[in-house]
């Protein structure tokens, strides 16, 4: 999240592993990491595709439970035009 602000988003799509917190994608709380993503989406204007109620990326087997850190951002001119699916529920890579 640190180097964020030296990407250049000009009719882009933006799919990480952010591996940050926010109830904009499904988490109950709010971290440091996911104030550092909303301060990036918001200060480029991007949209989150994904929503709260969408498919978890992420099952932990040891705590026997799912989170979404696999985040996909757009610029808005394109933004209508993505869609976003998980084919397979994995662990960490």
């Amino acid at each position: 999240p640190q180097n964020l602000n030296t990407i250049q988003v000009p009719a882009t799509n933006f799919i990480a592993d952010f591996n940050s917190h926010s109830q904009s994608w499904g988490y109950n709380h709010l971290d440091r990491r996911g104030e550092e993503v909303e301060t990036w989406q918001d200060d480029h204007s991007l949209i989150l595709i994904n929503a709260p109620s969408d498919t978890p990326t992420f099952y932990s087997r040891r705590w026997h439970s799912t989170s979404t850190p696999d985040l996909a951002f757009s610029t808005p001119d394109i933004s209508g035009l993505i869609s976003r699916e998980i084919d397979q529920l994995g662990g960490s890579d």
